[in-house]
Protein backbone atom coordinates (compact mmCIF):
# COMPACT_ATOMS: atom_id res chain seq x y z
CA UNK A 1 0.00 0.00 0.00
CA UNK A 2 1.57 3.26 -1.34
CA UNK A 3 2.55 5.56 1.51
CA UNK A 4 1.86 3.24 5.10
CA UNK A 5 3.70 0.10 3.95
CA UNK A 6 8.02 -0.42 3.38
CA UNK A 7 7.90 -3.79 2.48
CA UNK A 8 11.38 -5.90 3.55
CA UNK A 9 12.70 -6.77 0.05
CA UNK A 10 14.52 -3.09 -0.27
CA UNK A 11 18.21 -3.18 0.50
CA UNK A 12 20.25 -2.23 3.66
CA UNK A 13 23.39 -0.08 3.33
CA UNK A 14 26.34 -2.18 3.69
CA UNK A 15 29.22 -1.34 5.70
CA UNK A 16 32.23 -3.51 6.64
CA UNK A 17 30.70 -4.74 10.18
CA UNK A 18 27.39 -5.02 9.31
CA UNK A 19 24.11 -2.86 7.46
CA UNK A 20 21.38 -0.50 7.97
CA UNK A 21 18.22 -0.43 5.94
CA UNK A 22 16.37 3.14 6.74
CA UNK A 23 12.83 3.50 6.21
CA UNK A 24 12.60 7.42 5.87
CA UNK A 25 12.51 10.75 4.32
CA UNK A 26 15.38 11.32 2.00
CA UNK A 27 15.98 15.36 1.26
CA UNK A 28 17.23 14.34 -1.85
CA UNK A 29 15.18 12.21 -4.10
CA UNK A 30 18.01 10.24 -5.62
CA UNK A 31 18.68 8.68 -2.17
CA UNK A 32 15.45 6.92 -2.03
CA UNK A 33 16.20 2.93 -2.79
CA UNK A 34 13.62 2.48 -5.58
CA UNK A 35 10.05 4.61 -5.65
CA UNK A 36 8.60 2.46 -3.17
CA UNK A 37 10.53 3.85 -0.13
CA UNK A 38 10.44 7.57 -2.02
CA UNK A 39 6.46 7.45 -1.34
CA UNK A 40 6.49 5.94 2.15
CA UNK A 41 9.41 8.34 3.06
CA UNK A 42 7.61 11.45 1.37
CA UNK A 43 4.46 10.50 3.35
CA UNK A 44 6.04 10.43 6.70
CA UNK A 45 7.46 13.84 6.06
CA UNK A 46 3.86 15.21 4.58
CA UNK A 47 2.19 13.84 7.58
CA UNK A 48 4.40 15.39 10.46
CA UNK A 49 5.28 12.02 11.18
CA UNK A 50 7.62 12.85 13.85
CA UNK A 51 9.05 9.40 13.09
CA UNK A 52 11.98 7.52 11.16
CA UNK A 53 12.71 4.01 11.46
CA UNK A 54 15.94 1.82 10.54
CA UNK A 55 17.09 -1.54 11.08
CA UNK A 56 20.45 -2.06 12.48
CA UNK A 57 22.56 -5.16 12.41
CA UNK A 58 25.74 -5.54 13.45
CA UNK A 59 28.35 -8.59 13.00
CA UNK A 60 29.70 -10.43 15.88
CA UNK A 61 32.66 -7.96 17.41
CA UNK A 62 31.56 -5.17 15.26
CA UNK A 63 31.05 -1.95 16.22
CA UNK A 64 28.25 0.96 15.61
CA UNK A 65 30.77 4.05 15.79
CA UNK A 66 30.38 6.43 18.29
CA UNK A 67 28.77 9.42 17.18
CA UNK A 68 25.40 11.65 18.10
CA UNK A 69 22.19 13.32 15.93
CA UNK A 70 21.41 17.34 15.50
CA UNK A 71 17.94 16.93 15.02
CA UNK A 72 16.38 13.55 16.67
CA UNK A 73 16.11 11.25 19.84
CA UNK A 74 16.84 7.71 18.91
CA UNK A 75 14.53 4.98 20.63
CA UNK A 76 16.21 1.34 20.06
CA UNK A 77 14.49 -2.18 20.48
CA UNK A 78 16.83 -5.19 20.61
CA UNK A 79 15.78 -7.61 18.70
CA UNK A 80 18.78 -10.36 19.11
CA UNK A 81 21.81 -10.78 20.40
CA UNK A 82 23.97 -8.59 23.05
CA UNK A 83 25.42 -4.97 23.10
CA UNK A 84 27.82 -2.78 24.75
CA UNK A 85 26.41 0.65 25.09
CA UNK A 86 28.11 3.59 26.09
CA UNK A 87 26.29 7.38 25.99
CA UNK A 88 28.47 10.35 26.94
CA UNK A 89 26.67 13.23 28.29
CA UNK A 90 29.24 16.22 29.73
CA UNK A 91 31.83 14.25 31.56
CA UNK A 92 30.08 11.58 32.43
CA UNK A 93 30.55 8.14 30.61
CA UNK A 94 27.47 5.79 31.26
CA UNK A 95 27.44 2.25 29.87
CA UNK A 96 25.41 -1.11 30.09
CA UNK A 97 24.41 -4.05 28.14
CA UNK A 98 21.56 -4.69 26.61
CA UNK A 99 19.64 -7.57 25.25
CA UNK A 100 16.74 -8.99 23.41
CA UNK A 101 13.73 -7.28 24.89
CA UNK A 102 15.64 -4.60 26.16
CA UNK A 103 14.94 -0.71 24.97
CA UNK A 104 17.91 1.92 24.61
CA UNK A 105 17.12 5.71 24.74
CA UNK A 106 19.72 8.04 23.52
CA UNK A 107 18.99 12.14 23.09
CA UNK A 108 19.59 14.41 20.73
CA UNK A 109 22.74 15.62 20.80
CA UNK A 110 24.24 12.66 22.81
CA UNK A 111 27.15 10.91 21.69
CA UNK A 112 26.42 6.67 21.97
CA UNK A 113 27.94 3.83 20.59
CA UNK A 114 27.12 -0.08 20.18
CA UNK A 115 28.95 -2.75 20.05
CA UNK A 116 27.94 -6.52 19.32
CA UNK A 117 29.77 -8.27 22.12
CA UNK A 118 27.88 -11.93 21.06
CA UNK A 119 28.74 -14.74 18.63
CA UNK A 120 25.77 -14.18 16.30
CA UNK A 121 24.42 -10.61 14.60
CA UNK A 122 23.32 -8.23 17.21
CA UNK A 123 20.14 -7.11 15.58
CA UNK A 124 18.64 -3.70 16.38
CA UNK A 125 14.97 -1.73 15.29
CA UNK A 126 15.93 2.28 15.74
CA UNK A 127 13.19 4.64 15.95
CA UNK A 128 14.04 8.25 15.44
CA UNK A 129 11.92 11.39 16.54
CA UNK A 130 12.09 13.62 13.59
CA UNK A 131 10.12 12.90 10.07
CA UNK A 132 13.02 15.25 8.22
CA UNK A 133 16.29 13.05 7.71
CA UNK A 134 18.09 11.94 10.31
CA UNK A 135 20.98 14.08 10.84
CA UNK A 136 24.45 12.79 12.79
CA UNK A 137 28.26 12.92 13.08
CA UNK A 138 30.85 10.19 13.36
CA UNK A 139 33.09 10.22 15.75
CA UNK A 140 35.85 9.42 12.86
CA UNK A 141 34.23 12.25 10.73
CA UNK A 142 34.87 14.58 13.27
CA UNK A 143 38.70 13.55 14.24
CA UNK A 144 39.62 13.58 10.62
CA UNK A 145 37.88 17.08 10.27
CA UNK A 146 39.89 18.10 13.29
CA UNK A 147 43.08 20.06 12.31
CA UNK A 148 45.93 17.63 13.45
CA UNK A 149 47.71 20.11 15.69
CA UNK A 150 43.95 20.63 17.85
CA UNK A 151 43.68 17.07 18.00
CA UNK A 152 47.25 16.13 19.41
CA UNK A 153 46.62 18.97 22.16
CA UNK A 154 43.09 17.78 22.97
CA UNK A 155 44.16 13.88 23.22
CA UNK A 156 47.37 14.33 24.39
CA UNK A 157 48.99 11.33 23.23
CA UNK A 158 52.53 10.45 23.78
CA UNK A 159 53.60 10.55 20.30
CA UNK A 160 51.63 13.67 19.35
CA UNK A 161 51.09 15.30 16.38
CA UNK A 162 53.32 12.57 14.55
CA UNK A 163 51.10 9.93 16.55
CA UNK A 164 48.01 11.73 14.99
CA UNK A 165 49.42 11.22 11.59
CA UNK A 166 49.31 7.54 11.64
CA UNK A 167 45.47 7.61 11.46
CA UNK A 168 44.22 6.50 7.68
CA UNK A 169 40.70 7.32 6.82
CA UNK A 170 38.93 4.85 4.57
CA UNK A 171 37.60 5.88 1.28
CA UNK A 172 34.15 4.73 1.68
CA UNK A 173 31.54 6.02 4.90
CA UNK A 174 32.35 3.62 8.10
CA UNK A 175 29.13 3.54 10.20
CA UNK A 176 29.61 0.05 11.42
CA UNK A 177 33.39 -0.41 12.37
CA UNK A 178 36.04 2.42 12.12
CA UNK A 179 39.34 2.29 10.73
CA UNK A 180 41.53 -0.34 12.33
CA UNK A 181 44.19 1.93 14.24
CA UNK A 182 40.94 4.20 15.38
CA UNK A 183 38.94 1.53 16.01
CA UNK A 184 41.40 0.15 18.65
CA UNK A 185 41.02 2.53 20.70
CA UNK A 186 37.37 2.28 21.46
CA UNK A 187 37.25 -1.33 20.93
CA UNK A 188 40.38 -1.84 23.78
CA UNK A 189 38.23 0.61 26.01
CA UNK A 190 37.94 -0.39 29.46
CA UNK A 191 34.66 0.91 31.56
CA UNK A 192 32.89 -0.39 34.21
CA UNK A 193 29.06 -1.28 33.66
CA UNK A 194 27.52 2.16 35.48
CA UNK A 195 25.22 2.09 38.30
CA UNK A 196 21.85 1.84 37.90
CA UNK A 197 20.60 5.94 38.53
CA UNK A 198 22.80 6.68 35.83
CA UNK A 199 21.93 3.14 33.23
CA UNK A 200 18.15 3.77 33.74
CA UNK A 201 18.40 7.24 31.99
CA UNK A 202 18.88 5.25 28.57
CA UNK A 203 17.14 1.89 29.16
CA UNK A 204 14.36 0.18 30.26
CA UNK A 205 13.29 -3.63 30.41
CA UNK A 206 10.48 -3.75 28.27
CA UNK A 207 10.24 -7.51 28.41
CA UNK A 208 9.76 -7.53 31.63
CA UNK A 209 7.47 -4.54 31.48
CA UNK A 210 3.73 -5.70 32.84
CA UNK A 211 1.78 -7.10 30.23
CA UNK A 212 -1.52 -5.29 28.98
CA UNK A 213 -4.11 -7.61 27.64
CA UNK A 214 -7.09 -7.10 25.18
CA UNK A 215 -9.21 -9.38 23.76
CA UNK A 216 -6.94 -11.40 20.81
CA UNK A 217 -3.46 -10.37 22.07
CA UNK A 218 -1.26 -8.24 24.36
CA UNK A 219 0.54 -4.98 24.27
CA UNK A 220 3.87 -4.51 27.18
CA UNK A 221 4.63 -0.86 27.06
CA UNK A 222 8.25 1.63 27.66
CA UNK A 223 6.37 2.85 29.60
CA UNK A 224 2.80 2.67 30.09
CA UNK A 225 1.77 6.03 31.63
CA UNK A 226 -1.64 4.71 33.15
CA UNK A 227 -2.45 5.93 36.97
CA UNK A 228 -3.46 2.09 36.73
CA UNK A 229 -0.15 1.04 36.73
CA UNK A 230 2.27 2.02 39.29
CA UNK A 231 6.14 2.58 38.51
CA UNK A 232 8.87 1.35 40.08
CA UNK A 233 11.84 3.46 40.80
CA UNK A 234 14.37 2.58 38.00
CA UNK A 235 11.34 3.02 35.75
CA UNK A 236 10.61 6.48 36.67
CA UNK A 237 14.29 7.27 36.22
CA UNK A 238 13.79 6.43 32.64
CA UNK A 239 10.25 7.90 32.17
CA UNK A 240 11.74 11.45 33.66
CA UNK A 241 14.71 11.13 30.84
CA UNK A 242 12.11 10.87 28.65
CA UNK A 243 9.92 13.95 29.71
CA UNK A 244 13.42 15.67 29.65
CA UNK A 245 13.83 15.62 26.13
CA UNK A 246 11.44 17.11 23.51
CA UNK A 247 9.33 14.93 21.20
CA UNK A 248 10.86 11.84 22.71
CA UNK A 249 8.60 8.36 21.72
CA UNK A 250 6.77 6.11 23.33
CA UNK A 251 7.54 2.26 22.22
CA UNK A 252 5.78 -0.99 22.79
CA UNK A 253 5.42 -4.61 21.77
CA UNK A 254 2.28 -5.99 20.31
CA UNK A 255 1.28 -9.22 20.25
CA UNK A 256 -1.73 -10.31 18.47
CA UNK A 257 -2.53 -14.45 18.56
CA UNK A 258 -3.19 -16.53 16.01
CA UNK A 259 -6.24 -15.83 13.66
CA UNK A 260 -7.24 -13.01 15.79
CA UNK A 261 -7.94 -9.35 15.49
CA UNK A 262 -6.44 -6.25 17.01
CA UNK A 263 -9.45 -4.17 17.22
CA UNK A 264 -10.09 -1.31 14.83
CA UNK A 265 -9.06 2.00 15.92
CA UNK A 266 -7.22 5.58 15.82
CA UNK A 267 -5.33 7.50 18.53
CA UNK A 268 -6.01 10.23 19.31
CA UNK A 269 -2.58 12.01 19.68
CA UNK A 270 0.27 10.55 18.05
CA UNK A 271 1.01 8.74 14.49
CA UNK A 272 2.51 5.44 14.66
CA UNK A 273 4.98 3.11 13.34
CA UNK A 274 5.55 -0.20 13.33
CA UNK A 275 8.30 -2.94 12.63
CA UNK A 276 6.57 -6.60 12.04
CA UNK A 277 9.09 -9.09 14.18
CA UNK A 278 7.18 -12.27 13.18
CA UNK A 279 3.86 -13.64 11.77
CA UNK A 280 1.98 -12.66 8.99
CA UNK A 281 -1.50 -10.48 8.95
CA UNK A 282 -3.80 -8.49 7.24
CA UNK A 283 -3.64 -4.03 7.71
CA UNK A 284 -7.01 -2.67 6.75
CA UNK A 285 -7.28 1.70 7.40
CA UNK A 286 -9.44 4.41 6.41
CA UNK A 287 -8.03 7.08 4.77
CA UNK A 288 -8.94 10.69 4.64
CA UNK A 289 -11.29 10.01 1.60
CA UNK A 290 -13.41 7.79 3.22
CA UNK A 291 -11.92 5.21 1.31
CA UNK A 292 -11.48 1.58 2.72
CA UNK A 293 -7.75 -0.17 1.95
CA UNK A 294 -5.99 -3.47 2.98
CA UNK A 295 -2.71 -5.13 2.74
CA UNK A 296 -0.47 -7.56 3.44
CA UNK A 297 2.04 -7.26 5.65
CA UNK A 298 5.37 -9.94 6.73
CA UNK A 299 8.68 -10.03 8.41
CA UNK A 300 10.85 -7.37 8.06
CA UNK A 301 7.93 -4.90 6.73
CA UNK A 302 7.25 -1.35 8.17
CA UNK A 303 3.54 0.09 8.62
CA UNK A 304 2.70 3.56 9.35
CA UNK A 305 -1.07 4.73 10.71
CA UNK A 306 -0.97 8.70 10.77
CA UNK A 307 -2.99 10.34 14.07
CA UNK A 308 -6.62 9.73 13.97
CA UNK A 309 -6.51 7.09 10.82
CA UNK A 310 -8.65 4.49 11.92
CA UNK A 311 -6.85 0.88 11.47
CA UNK A 312 -7.20 -2.93 12.54
CA UNK A 313 -4.41 -5.69 11.91
CA UNK A 314 -5.63 -9.19 11.64
CA UNK A 315 -3.04 -12.12 12.32
CA UNK A 316 -3.59 -14.68 9.36
CA UNK A 317 -1.23 -17.13 9.30
CA UNK A 318 0.32 -20.25 11.81
CA UNK A 319 2.54 -17.98 13.98
CA UNK A 320 1.28 -15.00 16.10
CA UNK A 321 1.57 -11.84 15.01
CA UNK A 322 4.60 -9.84 16.76
CA UNK A 323 5.80 -5.99 15.82
CA UNK A 324 7.53 -3.06 17.62
CA UNK A 325 5.89 -0.40 17.62
CA UNK A 326 6.86 3.43 18.04
CA UNK A 327 4.26 5.91 18.95
CA UNK A 328 5.28 10.10 17.99
CA UNK A 329 4.52 11.22 22.02
CA UNK A 330 5.83 10.32 25.16
CA UNK A 331 2.48 11.03 27.06
CA UNK A 332 0.14 8.12 27.46
CA UNK A 333 -0.73 6.83 23.87
CA UNK A 334 -5.09 7.73 23.68
CA UNK A 335 -6.71 5.36 21.70
CA UNK A 336 -10.26 5.82 19.96
CA UNK A 337 -12.88 3.74 18.17
CA UNK A 338 -14.98 5.84 16.33
CA UNK A 339 -15.15 9.61 14.57
CA UNK A 340 -11.76 9.18 13.39
CA UNK A 341 -9.70 12.25 10.72
CA UNK A 342 -11.65 15.33 12.09
CA UNK A 343 -12.85 14.30 15.38
CA UNK A 344 -11.61 15.92 18.58
CA UNK A 345 -13.20 16.35 21.89
CA UNK A 346 -16.04 14.07 21.24
CA UNK A 347 -17.36 16.53 17.94
CA UNK A 348 -17.01 14.57 14.65
CA UNK A 349 -15.38 17.53 11.75
CA UNK A 350 -16.19 17.26 8.16
CA UNK A 351 -14.35 14.40 7.89
CA UNK A 352 -16.85 11.85 9.40
CA UNK A 353 -15.32 8.32 8.87
CA UNK A 354 -17.28 5.97 9.86
CA UNK A 355 -15.90 2.58 11.46
CA UNK A 356 -18.43 0.56 10.00
CA UNK A 357 -16.67 0.54 6.53
CA UNK A 358 -13.89 -1.09 8.58
CA UNK A 359 -16.09 -3.70 9.61
CA UNK A 360 -17.45 -4.66 6.11
CA UNK A 361 -14.21 -4.98 4.54
CA UNK A 362 -12.39 -7.33 6.98
CA UNK A 363 -16.20 -9.31 6.59
CA UNK A 364 -15.43 -9.39 2.82
CA UNK A 365 -13.87 -12.49 3.00
CA UNK A 366 -16.30 -14.30 5.46
CA UNK A 367 -12.99 -14.78 8.18
CA UNK A 368 -13.85 -12.67 10.94
CA UNK A 369 -17.55 -11.02 10.94
CA UNK A 370 -19.33 -13.26 8.26
CA UNK A 371 -19.84 -11.92 4.75
CA UNK A 372 -22.16 -9.55 5.96
CA UNK A 373 -19.90 -7.74 8.30
CA UNK A 374 -23.01 -7.61 10.94
CA UNK A 375 -22.42 -6.28 14.29
CA UNK A 376 -24.90 -9.26 15.41
CA UNK A 377 -22.14 -11.47 14.59
CA UNK A 378 -19.86 -9.38 16.40
CA UNK A 379 -21.64 -9.60 19.38
CA UNK A 380 -20.93 -12.95 19.48
CA UNK A 381 -18.13 -13.22 18.55
CA UNK A 382 -17.16 -11.76 21.56
CA UNK A 383 -18.15 -8.43 22.15
CA UNK A 384 -15.35 -6.20 20.23
CA UNK A 385 -16.02 -3.27 23.04
CA UNK A 386 -16.48 -5.95 26.74
CA UNK A 387 -13.03 -5.55 27.19
CA UNK A 388 -13.61 -1.89 27.42
CA UNK A 389 -15.96 -1.40 30.03
CA UNK A 390 -18.86 -3.20 28.39
CA UNK A 391 -19.90 -0.60 25.86
CA UNK A 392 -22.47 -2.73 24.08
CA UNK A 393 -24.74 -2.37 27.06
CA UNK A 394 -25.04 1.32 26.43
CA UNK A 395 -24.75 1.65 22.75
CA UNK A 396 -28.01 -0.86 22.59
CA UNK A 397 -30.35 2.00 22.72
CA UNK A 398 -28.60 3.02 19.36
CA UNK A 399 -27.81 0.17 17.62
CA UNK A 400 -31.70 -1.19 17.59
CA UNK A 401 -32.39 0.01 14.40
CA UNK A 402 -29.31 -1.78 12.86
CA UNK A 403 -30.20 -4.71 15.00
CA UNK A 404 -34.01 -5.09 13.75
CA UNK A 405 -33.39 -3.74 9.82
CA UNK A 406 -30.10 -5.29 8.60
CA UNK A 407 -29.90 -2.92 5.89
CA UNK A 408 -30.07 -0.11 7.84
CA UNK A 409 -25.97 0.96 8.54
CA UNK A 410 -25.86 3.48 11.39
CA UNK A 411 -22.75 5.77 10.99
CA UNK A 412 -20.60 5.07 14.36
CA UNK A 413 -20.10 9.11 14.75
CA UNK A 414 -23.48 9.49 15.51
CA UNK A 415 -23.53 6.91 18.28
CA UNK A 416 -20.22 8.95 19.56
CA UNK A 417 -22.13 11.97 19.33
CA UNK A 418 -25.30 11.02 21.04
CA UNK A 419 -23.74 8.92 23.59
CA UNK A 420 -21.11 11.80 24.14
CA UNK A 421 -23.80 14.42 24.48
CA UNK A 422 -24.06 14.76 28.48
CA UNK A 423 -19.95 13.94 28.81
CA UNK A 424 -20.38 11.01 30.68
CA UNK A 425 -18.75 8.40 28.94
CA UNK A 426 -15.88 9.62 27.07
CA UNK A 427 -14.50 12.63 28.93
CA UNK A 428 -12.45 15.62 26.95
CA UNK A 429 -11.14 13.58 24.66
CA UNK A 430 -13.21 10.76 23.93
CA UNK A 431 -10.96 7.94 26.29
CA UNK A 432 -12.53 5.47 27.59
Amino acid sequence: MKGVHFPSTLQPQKYPGGEIQWATYRSNPKHYPNPEGQEFGENLQQKQSQMSVAILRIKPGGLRVPHWHFNANEHGYVLQGTAWIGVIANDNVTVFNASQGHVVFFPRNRVHWMKNLGSEDLMVVLFFGSNEEVKSLDVDEAFFGTPEDIAARALQPSGGVKFIRTFQKFPEAQSVNLPPNLGQLVHSVNYQQSEDTQVWRYFYDLGASPIHPFQGGQFQWAPYRSSRTSANPNELIYIRSLNEESRSLTLATLRIFVNELGQPHYHFNANELAYVVSGCARAGLVMESGKSVTFDVAIGDVIFFPVGTQHYLKSVCDEELLLVVAYSTGKEVRKGFGGGVGSQKGKVGSQRIRIWQLWVRMGSDGSVFGSDGSLGYVRSYGSLFGSYGGLWGLMDPYLAAMGLYGDQWIPIWQLWGSMGFNGSLFGSYGSI
